[in-house]
């Protein structure tokens, strides 16, 4: 590790290119966690509103699910305590 860590290795200027691959040196620095997802530098916008819209979906159909598992079971509670009533009628 040492062999490279020479004084000019040290002191050499190192320039980093924003990740839109332009340079804006008019602009000053740019935030990139401000940039609209259309503008995703990693194209992963596209791939995150899948992901959303396809566990909206999901969550959609657990709950109709799930309403229609309790209305099932409040129609058959309803049913067996009328034929309890019934039963003790007789």
């Amino acid at each position: 590790m040492n062999d490279f860590m020479t004084e000019d290795f040290l002191n050499k200027n190192i320039r980093v290119r924003p990740l839109s691959g332009v340079s804006r040196a008019d602009e000053g620095k740019t935030d990139i966690h401000n940039k609209s997802s259309n503008n995703d530098p990693f194209g992963n916008a596209d791939d995150d509103e899948k992901f959303n819209s396809m566990k909206q979906i999901e969550m959609d159909e657990q709950r109709k699910e799930a309403k229609i598992k309790k209305e099932d079971f409040l129609k058959k509670k309803a049913l067996d305590e009328e034929k309890l009533a019934k039963k003790r009628r007789w």
